[in-house]
Formats: C-alpha cells, structure tokens, sequence
C-alpha cells in the first residue's frame, strides 16, 4: 500500500504521476500539473487508488488516461482545463468514481473530448461540470457495461456533438445531468443496448438534437428542446428496443419535428412542435406507435404521416392548427408509398 498524506505532485511539462503494474491501496494527495502529456496515467493494475484533487492545464495527451484498471479509482475533485485528446480518457477499466469535476474544453482546441470511455464499466461522474466549446464530442461512450452515471452533472456544449454513446449494454443515467449545446447537436446513439435514461436535452442552431440509428436500448428521454434545427430535431431509425419521449418543444424546424423509421415500440407525448417544413411527425414502417397529447403548429405538409404500421397504434389527444399557413392533413393513415 502506498499513502501520500498531506501531499501535493506538481508537475510541469512532464507526467506528474506514472502507475504501472500495480496493485494494493493507492492514495493520492493533491496532483497539478501543467503542460506536459499527461498529468497522471493509470495502466494495467489492479490497485485501488483515490485522489484527493487533480488539476491540469494544457495535457497534450489526456489530463487523467486510465487503461485495464481492474481494481478501482476516485478522484473526489479538481480542475481540468484544454486537455488535446480528452480531459478524462478511460480504456478498459472498471468501479470509476469522478466527483466535483470541472472539466473545461476552450472553442481553440479542435479535438479534445471532455470524458472519452470505451470498454468501461461501472462509471459515476457526480456533481461535475462539462464545458465544451471545441469542435469535438464533449462525452463519447462506446461499448459501456453495469452501470454508467452522470448524477448532477451538466453538460454545456458549443459546436459539435456533446454526447455520443455507441454499442455497449450499460444501464445509462443522466439524472439532473442536462445536456445543453448551441450551434450543435444534443445526442447520437448508435447500436446501442441495455437502457438510457436522459433528462433534459436543449440544442439550438444546431442539425439533430436526438439521434437513435441501430441497437435495442430501452431510451427514454423526458424533454427534448430544439430551435432552429436545420433538419429533425428527432430521428429515430432500426431501432428495435423502445423509446419514449415525456416533453419538449420544437420551433423553427428545418424538415419533420420527428422522422421514425423501421423502428418498434416508439412514444412520443407531450410534445409542441412549430412550423415544420415538411410533416410534424413521420413514422413509416414501425412496429407499436403511440402519439399522445402533442401540439402540431402552422406544418406544411401533414401534420402526423404513418405508413405501414404494424402491432398497436395510438393516436390520440393531439391538437394540430394552422395559425400562419395551410397544411395538407391534420392526420393521414398509408398503407402503401402512395
């Protein structure tokens, strides 16, 4: 076992702490380092091993790089600023704790992601703040498994992507955790298995605020804000598991308020879309579809299409009105393209 007490590691230009190849108990007093590649890089142990604090400015690599930890890591707070590759990058590891975490990504760095993790499990981010102004994903999760939190952690986007989750079967939560990004997209989910819960997720100026391709994740999102989208705020598509939206508001939507294709047990509830260029909703070729208690406004083309729609369908409660301009169907049933 190894114990700094009382300790600070400062670093500057060069690593300030190397753990390779350990096991046993681990503490870490309060770790700074500024430049260099990465301030503290975790590889190929089993240790258990918390940190006091940890502050980083200027990593060229990443702040905090964790690989094949099979044992356990806390960092109870610090400050991470303009990491080049990811402010906390996790590969392979289990048991993550990151706690009162400021993780900060300047519009001048092109690349760097604020949390990178693939192949984690068990992941806690609490009482953190994400702030990415770069052109890269803010928080990308690939191939997560047991449980994956974001507990009051929010998430402040500017450009780009903020969070990316693919593959995996993770039980994933956002809880008090809003996903916030101007100029960009809120969230794409590719492949993805297991269960994604989401709070709030509010995009502006951006192309899609929520993206669901592929995987048979049960997704649930409880509100959904996009203004000025260039495309559908909404894009569901093959996804097999199930969805369901509780609230949100669309306005100034560049083509349908939400598009959902070859898809199965899909809600969307609660909704207020405004001035669709093309349909409020469409839904082609979905298995299980309920429609409830939305607000279609001034659509341009109808303003709920399904076509080819298999097992339970329940359209119900929405109101659809034309105050600026006229729109083809309130609600129009194909059974066929014509």
């Amino acid at each position: 076992d190894v114990t700094f007490t009382d300790s600070t590691i400062t670093g500057t230009g060069a690593n300030a702490v190397d753990i390779l190849n350990a096991d046993g108990t681990i503490q870490l007093g309060s770790i700074t380092a500024t430049g260099g590649t990465t301030a503290v890089n975790i590889d190929n142990s089993t240790a258990h091993i918390t940190i006091d604090e940890l502050n980083s400015t200027n990593a060229s690599n990443s702040a905090l790089a964790v690989n094949q930890l099979t044992g356990s890591l806390e960092v109870k707070q610090g400050t991470i600023t303009n990491s080049g590759v990811a402010g906390v990058q996790l590969t392979d590891s289990t048991e993550i704790t990151l706690r009162d975490l400021t993780i900060n990504t300047p519009a001048s760095n092109p690349t760097g992601t604020s949390i990178t993790a693939t192949g984690t499990s068990n992941l806690l981010v609490a009482s953190s703040s994400i702030n990415h102004a770069g052109a890269g994903t803010a928080v990308s999760l690939t191939n997560s498994s047991g449980t994956v939190s974001f507990d009051q952690s929010p998430i402040t986007k500017d450009d780009g992507l903020a969070v990316s989750i693919s593959g995996g079967n993770a039980a994933i939560t956002f809880i008090g955790s809003d996903i916030t990004n101007t100029d960009g997209e809120g969230i794409d989910i590719q492949n993805a298995g297991g269960s994604i819960q989401l709070g709030t997720i509010t995009t502006t100026n951006g192309a899609v605020t929520a993206n669901i391709n592929g995987g048979d994740a049960d997704v649930t999102i409880s509100e959904l804000n996009s203004d000025n989208a260039s495309t559908s705020p909404l894009v569901i598509n093959n996804q097999t598991g199930s969805f369901t939206l509780n609230g949100g508001t669309f306005t100034s939507i560049g083509t349908a308020g939400a598009q959902i294709t070859d898809s199965s047990n899909v809600t969307i509830q609660g909704v207020t879309m405004q001035t669709p260029t093309t349909y409020g909703i469409y839904a082609q070729n979905v298995n299980n579809l309920n429609l409830n208690g939305n607000t279609i406004i001034d659509v341009s083309l109808d303003g709920i299409y399904v076509q080819n729609l298999t097992g339970t369908c329940s359209i119900s409660g929405n109101t659809i009105r034309s105050l600026l301009s006229a729109f083809d169907n309130a609600i129009e049933v194909s059974t066929s393209g014509d």
